[in-house]
C-alpha cells in the first residue's frame, strides 16, 4: 500500500482492530508507517493520516554554475547565486 504519514507531532502510532486480533503501528523518526493492508490504510485514513508522496524528487541533468557549481533546471546565462556569467553556447 506505501507509507502514511501521522496527523501531528504528538502522534507516534495506531492499534488497528482485525478480526483476528489488533494489529499495532509505530511511527519511524520521520513520523511515516508502512502499511500494506488496503483495509487498514482505509483505518489510518479516517483517523486522519494521510499517504506521504511516492517522489521525494527527480534527477535532472540541469545547467551547472562554472562559478558556484549550483545546478539550474534552466539556462541561467548570469547565475542568481553568485553573479558568474555563464556560456552554455558550447
Amino acid at each position: 500500500m506505501g507509507q502514511m504519514l501521522v496527523p501531528n507531532d504528538g502522534v507516534r502510532g495506531i492499534d488497528v482492530t482485525t478480526e483476528k486480533g489488533t494489529v499495532k503501528y509505530d511511527a519511524d523518526k520521520s513520523g511515516r508507517i508502512t502499511v500494506d493492508n488496503p483495509a487498514h490504510a482505509r483505518s489510518l485514513k479516517a483517523n486522519g493520516f494521510t499517504m506521504a508522496a511516492g517522489v521525494s524528487g527527480f534527477a535532472a541533468p540541469g545547467y551547472p554554475c562554472e562559478g558556484c557549481g549550483f545546478n539550474s533546471l534552466f539556462k541561467v546565462y548570469k547565475c542568481w547565486k553568485c553573479g558568474t556569467e555563464n556560456d552554455y553556447r558550447n
